[in-house]
């Protein structure tokens, strides 16, 4: 083994073992309660997971420059409209700090024409609660407020049907 291959393995632990200072430990599993958050949405109102209780909810993060997300949003955005009168909501967390700026957001959730919530992570917060390496990452959390699916990648119609059977 290379001394290269080693420091990326070392390295990797680290990143994968080591949460920032102001987080705390939250078993992030499957059957676990899903953490609560508050965010205010591109929209300028506040977002609480928890007023979603009763409800499956699919909580997606992403950002506007990554390439699997942008393959994903129009699928999400269109299974959305079509579960709009359902007991199930789509949440979708920007991962505004390392995101180009809240105007660059506006701009592609206008052109893409997105209409489901979309909280803004600001500080990076939610995402380290969620310890989110890779995106996107959706969550399905059932309607008793508990992680049932996560899948990290890119969300196709068929696999979003599949899971929300599920959850």
């Amino acid at each position: 083994m290379n001394v290269k291959r080693i420091c990326l393995t070392v390295g990797l632990l680290l990143l994968c073992t080591t949460l920032p200072n102001n987080v705390s430990a939250v078993e992030i599993k499957q059957g676990k309660p899903a953490p609560d958050f508050s965010l205010n949405t591109l929209d300028g109102k506040s977002l609480k997971l928890s007023d979603y209780k009763g409800k499956k909810v699919i909580l997606n993060f992403w950002a506007t420059w990554c390439a699997p997300c942008k393959t994903e949003m129009p699928i999400i955005e269109a299974y959305h409209k079509e579960i709009k009168d359902q007991n199930i909501v789509v949440i979708a967390v920007n991962l505004t700090n390392e995101d180009q700026s809240v105007k660059a957001v506006n701009q592609y959730v206008d052109k893409l024409n997105l209409t489901f919530p979309i909280p803004l992570d600001k500080k990076g917060e939610v995402s380290d609660l969620y310890q989110i390496l890779t995106i996107p990452t959706t969550f399905f959390i059932d309607e008793k407020g508990m992680l049932q699916q996560k899948v990290i990648g890119p969300l196709n119609e068929a696999l979003i049907q599949q899971l929300i059977k599920e959850t």
